[in-house]
């Protein structure tokens, strides 16, 4: 019987890799073209705990500045998320950032 157990474990199959990882394993740039802005970063850069743990308190800022670190083009995704009345809505920036790293594969 423990020969079963052991061909068994032999033939299990491996779960496959999230993609993150291997992009930064081989220092990958990530790229995408989102709301009007050309975006380009290293998947490494994205691999930064306080950042990604600051985005899911709802406080997207230092992510947004590794993603897209040109003030104008930053500046120009944050005025897709100003709404009718003119202000520009935190969760609407979070949602964007979010939607920016999905369009990356940073989400995968």
């Amino acid at each position: 019987m423990a020969t079963t157990k052991a061909t068994a474990r032999k033939t299990a199959t491996k779960t496959p890799q999230d993609h993150l990882p291997k992009a930064e394993a081989t220092n990958d740039v990530l790229t995408a073209s989102f709301r009007g802005v050309d975006v380009s970063v290293r998947a490494e850069d994205l691999d930064d705990y306080e950042a990604v743990t600051m985005l899911t308190k709802g406080l997207p800022d230092r992510i947004l500045e590794i993603m897209v670190p040109d003030n104008e083009d930053r500046q120009t995704l944050l005025e897709t998320c100003r709404d009718g009345s003119g202000r520009i809505r935190l969760s609407s920036v979070v949602e964007m950032t979010s939607g920016l790293m999905e369009a990356l594969g940073a989400g995968n």
